[in-house]
C-alpha cells in the first residue's frame, strides 16, 4: 500500500517511493487535493 511518498510491502517494510508511478514523488499517493480533483473532473 501506498501513503504519501511512502510504500509498504506485505511484511510491513516501509520504502521512500522515488521510483515509481507518474507524479508520486511530487504529490504522494492518494494526495486529498489530486483526489478532489480527480472526483470533480470525473463527475
Amino acid at each position: 500500500k501506498g501513503y504519501g511518498v511512502w510504500i509498504e510491502d506485505p511484511d510491513g517494510n516501509v520504502f521512500l517511493d522515488c521510483n515509481a508511478g507518474v507524479a508520486v514523488c511530487s504529490t504522494g499517493h492518494c494526495h486529498p487535493e489530486i483526489v478532489e480533483a480527480i472526483i470533480k473532473q470525473t463527475q
